[in-house]
């Protein structure tokens, strides 16, 4: 008896797991009572118990991506200014504005409150580090402005959704650089007449943003 019980819910957890979970059109107590439980507690330790895994959090989404890119240059000529022999310098030039390594990963929590919606979001994003010039023979200082690896973090919450006589009204709050990171973000190399320049990542910023839906 216990063990056609075992089956009979194995059965119905695999046709929610085909068919309802990828529909997309309803909620999970929506499904967890379609399906004949109780609840949405209920729901996840069936699910739990058969599938060895957690039921996704409704409201919640999570994203993320990867970049790489490899430069492998066939021929990169150069002439000398000072003997105008050229020559190819493919195996000592440098990808410019091109980290090898991006990646970025996010998530987002929205929920209602009386009418409106309360959404957070948090992103964090990393690149390696970044030249801009290609040839140090060309660019003295090359070693000195290249951008290094950076890590960001930066979050939203706002309110959606606030009724403001016929207009829906949406306040956030948000912040950038969270972690305070202060390394180059740019660099100019000015190598004929002896100097560099640099730009330097803000710190730190927050701010406050509304919008009007008419």
């Amino acid at each position: 008896m216990e063990e056609e019980r075992r089956r009979k819910e194995e059965r119905r957890l695999a046709k929610l797991d085909g068919n309802a979970s990828g529909s997309g059109d309803d909620d999970l107590l929506g499904i967890a009572v379609r399906y004949g439980y109780g609840s949405t507690e209920a729901f996840g330790r069936a699910f739990r118990a058969v599938h060895g895994a957690s039921v996704p959090v409704s409201g919640l989404t999570l994203d993320a991506s990867v970049g790489h890119v490899k430069t492998d240059y066939k021929t990169f000529l150069f002439r000398d200014p000072t003997t105008n022999v050229v020559s190819d310098v493919a195996s000592i030039a440098r990808p410019i504005y091109a980290p090898s390594w991006t990646a970025r990963a996010g998530g987002e929590y929205a929920a209602s409150w009386g009418d409106a919606t309360v959404r957070f979001r948090a992103d964090y994003s990393f690149r390696t580090k970044m030249y801009f010039n290609a040839l140090d023979i060309t660019a003295p200082f090359n070693n000195a402005i290249f951008a290094p690896n950076d890590h960001n973090v930066k979050a939203r919450v706002s309110v959606e959704g606030l009724k403001l006589g016929g207009s829906s009204l949406e306040l956030g709050l948000w912040g950038d650089n969270l972690t305070n990171q202060r390394q180059r973000v740019y660099g100019i190399d000015f190598g004929s007449i002896g100097f560099a320049g640099a730009t330097f990542k803000k710190p730190t910023t927050w701010g406050v943003d509304a919008r009007i839906r008419y």
